[in-house]
């Protein structure tokens, strides 16, 4: 229900339409702030209006890892849940929305971590993730949206700058 998700879903629904794939929408309520009930809403009514049902997985808290930031705690949750549906829709590839600012932002922050250059890499495609995105910039994503008249949802946590991805 993000800008990115939601480009990202308009771009692959039409797509889908000229029959180059069969598209399917899943969403993560990760339940950890007032409103992600109404994203799981917004995103379903979204896909309604491409005439595709969407999947609305929620977190359950018990099943997060022990380990971990708050963040990378809901990350492999989110995962987790997300392969369950590749495995249940038996697809092949599963879309995410990152994009090209996603991409600087990894590396940064592994850089500011101390991780070597080796695990600075995110990858377009690695079975079953694809980021159909991942060389477009925000600013042309936000661009491609106003033009389409797109409507999303903003995710208040993102501007929590504790977050250190928010910070950079």
């Amino acid at each position: 229900g993000g800008l990115d998700s939601t480009v990202l879903l308009d771009v692959l629904s039409r797509l889908a339409e000229r029959r180059v794939f069969h598209l399917r929408v899943a969403h993560v309520d990760h339940r950890v702030r007032a409103g992600s009930g109404e994203d799981a809403l917004f995103v379903r009514e979204l896909a309604a209006e491409r005439g595709l049902g969407a999947h609305v997985a929620a977190v359950d808290a018990g099943s997060l890892p022990a380990y971990g930031s708050p963040e990378e705690r809901l990350r492999v949750a989110r995962q987790r849940l997300l392969r369950a549906e590749v495995e249940r829709w038996k697809a092949d590839w599963l879309a995410v929305g990152h994009h090209a600012d996603d991409r600087a932002e990894w590396m940064l922050l592994r850089l500011l971590q101390g991780v070597t250059a080796d695990g600075w890499v995110m990858e377009v495609a690695r079975p079953p993730w694809v980021r159909p995105l991942f060389d477009v910039w925000r600013d042309e994503i936000r661009a491609y949206a106003t033009m389409r008249g797109l409507e999303w949802r903003e995710d208040s946590t993102n501007r929590d700058l504790a977050v250190p991805r928010n910070r950079i």
